[in-house]
């Protein structure tokens, strides 16, 4: 059976040009080997947004604190929701797009609709998964430390299951709360393609490597010595 998967990132004012050029597939990732660029017109907005830096000023001034927002402040979290390969290649398009929209709404009763930024799902990557940036805002306050602490990142996993994961025949997904420090978005692909590649070495043979006699003797190290007993250990360990 698949999980449903929400995760939630915490992201100060200058990362948000980088996010909405991701989001938007403004100009090429170097980064990510996972985006197929011919197929980036499958892509799509439930809430749109052509610049995330205004969105997220237009919500700051209706703050109530008079004093500035600190440069290092959380101005943007980011949710991203998905699950695994085979749940979506058991969905048609439009139940795809009818996960998705559910799992916005979701998120906009829980944090508040006038907070939402943009929404958008990507289809050129691996596997379809949303975006979803908002303020963490809360009664004219911004406070991302507050609303996304501990208890509220381990809640966000069983009711997103209850609210929609159920509906769609998915389990609960954990929180990295609940293992370890909350993973980016980032350190999450590469921890899931860690976990592909082991499955993968656990399904190889696992013959025991041969040493050989001659493995054993010291080689020429340049012109004037042979390897110590300490560089021949090392070199077999290898």
């Amino acid at each position: 059976m698949s999980y449903g998967i929400i995760r939630v990132q915490k992201l100060k004012l200058n990362s948000v040009r980088g996010i909405q050029s991701h989001d938007h597939r403004e100009r090429e990732s170097r980064t990510n080997p996972d985006i197929d660029y011919s197929r980036s017109n499958e892509n799509f907005a439930l809430v749109e947004c052509t610049n995330y830096r205004d969105a997220i000023n237009t919500r700051l001034a209706t703050l109530e604190s008079q004093k500035a927002v600190r440069k290092d402040a959380v101005v943007m979290t980011q949710f991203i929701v998905t699950s695994d390969k085979d749940f979506f290649q058991g969905l048609s398009p439009d139940k795809q797009k009818e996960f998705f929209k559910q799992s916005l709404k979701f998120i906009a009763n829980r944090y508040g609709e006038e907070n939402i930024i943009s929404a958008v799902v990507h289809m050129d990557e691996k596997t379809p998964h949303m975006h979803v940036n908002m303020t963490p805002i809360r009664n004219k306050h911004l406070t991302a430390k507050t609303i996304f602490n501990r208890t509220e990142l381990i809640n966000l996993q069983t009711d997103f299951s209850k609210l929609v994961g159920n509906k769609w025949g998915l389990k609960r997904g954990i929180s990295k709360e609940e293992k370890r420090k909350h993973l980016s978005t980032e350190e999450y692909k590469i921890e899931t393609r860690k976990l592909a590649i082991k499955n993968e070495l656990n399904k190889l043979d696992a013959s025991p490597l041969i040493i050989t006699s001659e493995d054993i003797k010291p080689k020429k190290v340049g012109i004037l010595r042979k390897e110590s007993p300490s560089e021949v250990a090392c070199r077999i360990q290898e």
